[in-house]
């Protein structure tokens, strides 16, 4: 049985490290994804991605964190739970529920 653990954001498997013979199996779930990881999640293109994201139609906005455009999984998650509502009525649902 191979144990990998999943590199840092890139979704590339790599090898455990290694203690007294055993190797540890780390799940990693990211709390920042790129239009790649949005694309993969959405099971859409990254070209769709940014489409939906200059039109409206995707609900989050993404971070830019080092110069890198980043959407919160969580938020996505959320979003897609909501029905994918056009922006505007994603910051209005966020709004109201950030006042609750």
């Amino acid at each position: 049985m191979s144990h990998v653990a999943v590199a840092r954001n890139t979704g590339t498997p790599h090898t455990a490290p290694q203690y007294r013979g055993e190797r540890i199996t780390v799940a990693v779930t990211p709390l920042l994804v790129d239009a790649n990881g949005v694309a993969a999640l959405l099971g859409v293109s990254r070209r769709t991605v940014y489409s939906m994201q200059s039109t409206g139609e995707l609900g989050p906005m993404a971070l830019t964190v080092g110069g890198r455009k980043l959407w919160r999984t969580a938020e996505l998650s959320a979003w897609v739970a909501a029905g994918c509502p056009r922006r505007e009525v994603w910051v209005d649902l966020q709004k109201n529920a950030n006042v609750n």
